[in-house]
């Protein structure tokens, strides 16, 4: 029932996982992996859209296409070296 961890305002609980919270539509998008499913765990979902509204929050964040783009390269190398040569 509260917006954040540790209440109101934003802890360090929540910084400490504000990285899930920026890399959830980031994976998605980039993979086709959802990491937090509203379904199987609202709470953190709702956390999280919480958490990514926070004006200071949203500024912070690199911009969402070039952490798409950033984890797509990543997949395709990483894809590439398991591959028998």
């Amino acid at each position: 029932g509260k917006r954040f961890f540790g209440g109101e305002k934003i802890g360090l609980a929540d910084l400490a996982l504000g990285l899930l919270a920026n890399l959830d539509s980031v994976i998605e998008e980039a993979i086709g992996v959802k990491i937090v499913e509203k379904e199987k765990l609202p709470l953190v979902s709702a956390w999280i859209q919480e958490f990514a509204e926070v004006p200071i929050i949203k500024e912070s964040w690199p911009p969402h296409e070039k952490m798409v783009t950033k984890y797509r390269a990543m997949r395709e190398t990483y894809l590439s070296a398991e591959q028998p040569k």
